[in-house]
């Protein structure tokens, strides 16, 4: 069964030479991430298995099964706990990455960007403080 890698875009706004820029960043899982959240998901199923085993022997009337049981349930708190913090890891690293604005864009800056993209067009097509142009 595949799993989904996210990705959480980003819009950070450059300002140099009086020029405001747009980039559009976009932060996947890292491997490493992504290879945490499989092992964690791969042992949920093993206990989840174990569990299973477990309850239908203690259904059968197997006394040392109870044991057994509180062992397992101590082991899949253990493995939530650490997925649990898997997540909160990922999630930090992602807002870190982004500046916490993660999907946001600022339309002003678009805005801006674009009526200057536009003016350059504009002067560009009028040959007008184009350096090298026919008046420049």
């Amino acid at each position: 069964m595949g799993h989904a890698v996210f990705s959480f875009p980003s819009v950070r706004r450059h300002t140099g030479a009086g020029l405001t820029k747009m980039t559009l960043e976009s932060i996947e899982q890292t491997p490493r991430s992504t290879e945490l959240i499989e092992t964690a998901r791969d042992h949920f199923a093993r206990m989840r298995q174990v569990l299973n085993g477990l309850l239908t022997r203690i259904e059968d009337g197997d006394a040392k099964a109870l044991a057994e049981l509180e062992s397992c349930r101590m082991q899949l708190a253990k493995a939530l706990n650490n997925a649990i913090e898997q997540e909160a890891k990922l999630e930090a690293l992602c807002t870190a990455r982004t500046g916490g604005g993660a999907g946001a864009l600022d339309l002003d800056a678009a805005r801006a960007e674009v009526g200057r993209r536009l003016a350059c067009l504009r002067a560009a097509a009028t040959g007008d403080g184009v350096p090298g142009g026919p008046d420049g």
